[in-house]
């Protein structure tokens, strides 16, 4: 075997192998800062989203709020109204005529009014006798009024937006004591509209609107408990969902950081990242937080775990696979053409440089042997 062939057979191993690690490096590391881009991109994404839900939460708390306060005069207007009528010796019958003139579905749908004992004397819901009961177990709505009738000072208890308990229909009651006896003067709204406002502006419709199957498999609300509020999911809809173990570390790590967290699986990334809902000052009608009633006669809520929530994004990681694939087959395409290129020049190299010394050798080994010629 000739020296020129000796070098190349020394030489091109080397080159390969160098070549085949540049690409592999070159592929590892591409694959490494997309799936970090991307992973900081799906930080990014999380942020935004949680404050758009914050902006729903907000107008949805908002316009309850702006509800509350409304039923809370029309209470109060409705104590006074039912003193004075009293005063005046009107018998029941036409102080519920009034009453009844007084509902509409746009504004009051029912109106309830007690005596000292809790007994529903005058309201607007005929062929119906109800009573107030202190004891929860019984009652655990109505009984949340029950306190209006031991307190002397002015006092309101605001509730949330709630299925009933007798016939499932959701229902936002509020409710004062008497200005003349104890008694509880109890206002309800059909939750219709705040229903249909929930469907349109609220968390549900944003999330709908936000998820898209090529890139955003699904997204969920989920409490400081774990338990998923509001999701959208493009693989199976609507439902109950269970939170993987991955999942849920991740979330309690974004709960007590209180910054997005994510991490990169096979298929996908996901994204918890913790939101942060505003208090407004009349904390009577944020959603998610206990009645307590105060002695100077004030609804107050005290703050529940439900406050805190976050926010779970799994991102689809199809494109980015899809880029992998190409910056490797790129990678894959400069080595194959660097290897081609240096063969071709360390054979250019070994025949203008090699061959001169390759013909010398020759010659000496001529002339060793004896030939002069």
């Amino acid at each position: 075997m000739n020296l020129q062939a000796r070098l190349l057979w020394l030489v091109l191993p080397f080159l390969a192998f160098a070549v085949l690690l540049l690409a592999l490096g070159m592929s590892y590391f591409s694959r490494e800062t997309v799936l970090e881009q991307a992973r900081q991109d799906g930080q990014v994404l999380a942020s935004v989203l949680a404050r758009s839900i914050e902006v729903s939460q907000d107008v949805e708390q908002g316009m309850e709020q702006l509800i509350s306060r409304d039923l809370t005069t029309s209470a109060g207007i409705l104590a006074q109204f039912v003193a004075v009528a009293e005063q005046c010796r009107l018998r029941p019958e036409p102080i519920t005529e009034r009453l009844r003139t007084l509902i509409s579905p746009d504004n009051l749908s029912e109106i309830w009014i007690t005596d000292a004992a809790g007994r529903a004397y005058l309201h607007t819901t005929p062929g119906v006798e109800f009573r107030f009961l202190a004891d929860p177990l019984q009652q655990p709505q109505a009984s949340e009024f029950w306190p209006l009738l031991q307190s002397t000072q002015p006092a309101v208890v605001v509730q949330d937006l709630k299925p009933r308990e007798v016939d499932g229909r959701p229902f936002k009651y509020v409710g004062v004591n008497g200005v003349d006896h104890p008694r509880i003067v109890q206002v309800g709204l059909d939750g219709q509209m705040l229903t249909q406002l929930r469907e349109s502006l609220g968390v549900q419709q944003l999330l709908d609107r936000v998820v898209r199957e090529e890139t955003i498999l699904r997204i969920w609300v989920v409490n400081t408990d774990l338990k998923v509020e509001n999701a959208a999911d493009t693989l199976t809809g609507r439902g109950v969902r269970e939170l993987l173990p991955a999942e849920a570390d991740l979330l309690r790590d974004a709960f007590a950081r209180g910054k997005p967290q994510s991490r990169i699986d096979a298929s996908h990334i996901t994204v918890a990242a913790p939101l942060e809902f505003g208090r407004s000052l009349d904390e009577r009608v944020l959603v998610g937080m206990s009645h307590q009633m105060q002695p100077n006669g004030t609804t107050v809520r005290g703050p529940s775990k439900s406050d805190s929530r976050a926010i779970v994004i799994n991102m689809s990681t199809d494109l980015l696979d899809g880029l992998i694939y190409n910056e490797a087959l790129l990678a894959t395409a400069i080595a194959v053409f660097t290897l081609a290129l240096g063969a071709v020049l360390l054979v250019g190299f070994s025949r203008r440089f090699i061959h001169p010394i390759q013909t010398a050798v020759e010659a000496a080994e001529r002339v060793a042997s004896g030939d002069l010629s």
